[in-house]
């Protein structure tokens, strides 16, 4: 299975966002995460209510910084968000006050204050039997996930369920895709902090596509 691919733009202004996502739909990606890297989520509605007018159709995620994940969720379904992406612990929250057919991608082993879980496998494993993607990244912005810790998730979860990334090295494409049903992307497509690399962007979906035909 071809895994779909979410760039995550960082919100700078609407204008920046727009370009980024058609640059995301053009590349044949599932949709875009937004994010405020300064917290300020106010900001993200009145871009996803743009993006929503000018790419019909095309998925839009957020990510709120400001919030846990369970009010992540929430605001998100509320606002018309077609997936949230949170990267604090979840195993707090109550499965059945959301909407099941909403996406929640969370984080298992993730940069951040999950980083550290010293036992991933069990975490993945208990995301899918919530009905949730798990998530695992590098240690950090922009570094890369060990492909050994892909392959142990994967092996942990089965061959069939979700498991998503980000930090992504493109040049270990061919042994990454196959391991996984999401991309998260962002740095490795991008030619500064805001802005995609539509070349970049690209090279990614053809070298992926090409390790999973």
């Amino acid at each position: 299975m071809t895994p779909q691919v979410w760039p995550v733009i960082h919100v700078r202004d609407t204008k920046t966002a727009a370009a980024n996502a058609r640059i995301a739909q053009a590349c044949g990606c599932t949709g875009v995460f937004l994010i405020s890297m300064h917290g300020d989520d106010r900001t993200l509605k009145p871009v996803k209510a743009a993006l929503n007018r000018l790419l019909p159709g095309f998925k839009v995620g957020a990510n709120f910084l400001s919030l846990d994940c369970d009010q992540a969720v929430l605001r998100s379904i509320a606002d018309g968000y077609d997936s949230t992406w949170a990267d604090d612990a979840w195993q707090h929250t109550d499965i059945h006050q959301w909407s099941g057919s909403h996406p929640f991608f969370a984080a298992v082993a993730f940069k951040g204050s999950t980083y550290r879980d010293p036992h991933p496998e069990r975490t993945a494993r208990e995301a899918v039997a919530r009905g949730f993607i798990p998530m695992t990244s590098g240690s950090g912005t922009g570094v890369a996930a060990s492909i050994s810790k892909i392959a142990g998730l994967r092996e942990a979860l089965g061959p069939d369920a979700p498991l998503a990334m980000s930090g992504v090295d493109v040049s270990r494409m061919d042994e990454l895709a196959p391991l996984v049903s999401h991309f998260l992307i962002a740095t490795c497509i991008s030619k500064d902090f805001y802005q995609f690399d539509e070349a970049m962007l690209s090279n990614f979906m053809t070298k992926m596509k090409g390790a999973t035909s």
